[in-house]
């Protein structure tokens, strides 16, 4: 379905904070098709804090589809991980595709970390697993300890 769409422009794209620091990075993208122009952000795209420290780095594939996404805090500390692990379409055309989000299914697994006090290092303390199948969300948490055992599961369903 995306073998209609014509890449037609590609730029860098960085916004910068007062201090001359950058604040944004991207790869903004132009496609052209049959019946019109969409925009898109594609490759990796950096956040920044003020301080000059990453923010955000996102992983972006061709189309626009986040593929990984990596979260830190002020020192640089990574405190969250999104990672997509299976992209679908249903779409039955173009438009459909590149207007409406509901037309994908995807799996994701989103992981937590925080500094422990007790073993004075980074952790993964949360697991979600997330699911979207025909219009069916699933999801599955997993909170762990610091030795990386699994304390609590929980796990709910609703339709789209």
């Amino acid at each position: 379905m995306t073998k209609v769409l014509e890449k037609t422009e590609v730029k860098t794209d960085t916004i910068f904070y007062s201090n001359d620091k950058p604040k944004f990075i991207t790869v903004r993208t132009k496609f052209e098709y049959d019946g019109g122009i969409v925009k898109t952000n594609i490759g990796t795209t950096h956040v920044f804090y003020r301080n000059g420290r990453i923010a955000r780095i996102t992983q972006i594939d061709e189309f626009g589809n986040y593929l990984n996404e990596k979260l830190f805090d002020r020192k640089g500390n990574l405190t969250e991980e999104r990672i997509t692990t299976e992209i679908d379409n249903r779409a039955e055309n173009i438009e459909d595709y590149l207007e409406s989000e509901s037309f994908g299914d995807f799996k994701k697994t989103i992981n937590y970390y925080k500094f422990s006090r007790k073993t004075k290092s980074w952790y993964k303390y949360k697991e979600e697993f997330l699911n979207l199948i025909n219009r069916k969300f699933e999801e599955t948490q997993k909170v762990l300890n610091e030795n990386g055992q699994i304390i609590e599961i929980k796990t709910k369903s609703y339709a789209e």
